[in-house]
């Protein structure tokens, strides 16, 4: 499914002063967005890494749940590649920069045993190899759907995501996954 074009509506209604200064505005479909844009005219990589990010995550649920407003949101994918411009190596997470190191892991594992919490990776494993088949399928979409405006070239978006799918990297980031994990289930 193509990625629809819109347009602003009205004027901006708010700036959020972090990172990337976003921007709220209404758009053409009438509905509210919260938006980051081009502020040059070199190439827009970071834009591009959201806009994979998101894509990716309409296959896989890669979102947090907001409790206080009870609704799924997406997860900043400004930095997807390990840098806005996509000249870097991935780099897997170390066991710290996961949740997996959170105290709500901690919390979601109290009293469960070991061989539970192996059974649940278990599972996590064929939901990951589902993952990465569905991702897969998307990124002739990606592709296709990616604004020439931003003027980030469709060859180095393609090796970058080809990366993605090479089997070595996609076994070394679930051997990492269960590394991270018996570590964390260490420190229980």
């Amino acid at each position: 499914m193509a990625t629809p074009r819109l347009h602003s509506a009205k004027r901006i209604e708010q700036q959020f002063h972090t990172g990337e200064e976003p921007v709220m505005v209404m758009c053409s479909d009438i509905n509210i967005y919260v938006c980051k844009y081009m502020r040059s005219s070199a190439a827009a990589y970071k834009l591009a890494c959201e806009f994979i990010g998101a894509k990716f995550a309409t296959t896989c649920a890669n979102l947090m749940y907001d409790v206080v407003h009870e609704q799924l949101v997406s997860i900043d994918y400004g930095c997807i590649f390990n840098t806005a411009t996509f000249d870097a190596p991935f780099s897997q997470l170390t066991s710290t920069d996961t949740i997996l190191w959170s105290d709500l892991f901690k919390h979601l594992l109290q009293g469960t045993d070991r061989q539970s919490i192996y059974a649940i990776a278990d599972r996590l494993k064929a939901n990951y190899e589902d993952c990465l088949t569905q991702s897969k399928r998307i990124v002739k979409e990606i592709l296709t759907d990616m604004p020439q405006e931003w003027k980030v070239p469709n060859r180095i978006v393609s090796e970058k995501l080809g990366l993605l799918f090479e089997e070595q990297w996609i076994t070394q980031v679930w051997k990492d996954f269960m590394d991270c994990l018996n570590e964390n289930i260490e420190y229980q």
